[in-house]
């Protein structure tokens, strides 16, 4: 159609296009950003829809792919961070270790998390040392990390052959059971026992002490010269 100049009538034509558009024709759709080159996941609301709507059955699995990538990100270190195994290569104390893990370089510095060993200046204290040493120094243990204490140290579970070492040291006599603002400690049951069978530390004439009332009332041992950092 042309006005009455001869010219043609633009504003058909701008309807027709605006018709066609509207219907799907020539219009870009709106894309997700997993079909771009520089695919990250979907956060705007535009992408949302994007998503569940849907190009091709390929943008589906790509963006299927990218969600799986970041989920293994995210969480795969933090399961391995928790969960791993090493060889053991100091012992500091009675409660202490540095343990190398087989998937890295460093010997990470330990603390046996539930119990408390006599002070090495403490009664005790020495033999409790040399029992943590001759039990693992050496040995392949497997290493459950927690948290970390006051000082730095990574508060762990440690097993050795399938045992749990926090309970034999306190079995044994070697340790006590921590407890919390009054709570039952982890292992209260292994120190009944090793009082009761008058073990390690419980042979000894008391009253006795513990670690934490021995620091309260003598302050920190001194720590021993091994050029060992810690």
């Amino acid at each position: 159609m042309v006005d009455r100049d001869g010219a043609p009538d633009d504003r058909r034509s701008s309807q027709n296009a605006e018709s066609h558009a509207g219907h799907g024709g020539d219009a870009s759709p709106l894309r997700c950003c997993c079909n771009s080159e520089d695919a990250t996941v979907a956060t705007s609301p535009a992408d949302i829809a994007c998503f569940f709507a849907g190009q091709t059955l390929m943008s589906f699995f790509r963006c299927a792919a990218c969600l799986s990538m970041l989920l293994c990100l995210l969480l795969t270190p933090a399961h391995a961070a928790r969960l791993w195994a090493g060889r053991v290569t100091h012992v500091t104390d009675g409660d202490t270790l540095w343990v190398q893990a087989f998937a890295g370089v460093e010997a990470h510095k330990l603390r046996l998390e539930g119990l408390d060993a006599p002070e090495a200046c403490q009664a005790w204290g020495p033999q409790a040392h040399a029992a943590l040493r001759s039990l693992l120094l050496g040995q392949v243990v497997q290493v459950r990390t927690l948290n970390r204490d006051a000082y730095g140290r990574r508060l762990s579970q440690v097993q050795y052959q399938g045992q749990d070492v926090g309970d034999w040291l306190v079995r044994q006599g070697h340790a006590w059971s921590s407890r919390f603002q009054g709570r039952s400690g982890r292992y209260d049951a292994a120190q009944q026992q090793a009082q009761l069978l008058r073990k390690g530390l419980f042979s000894q004439p008391g009253p006795w002490l513990t670690p934490r009332q021995f620091r309260q009332r003598y302050g920190a041992c001194r720590p021993p010269q091994t050029g060992h950092p810690g």
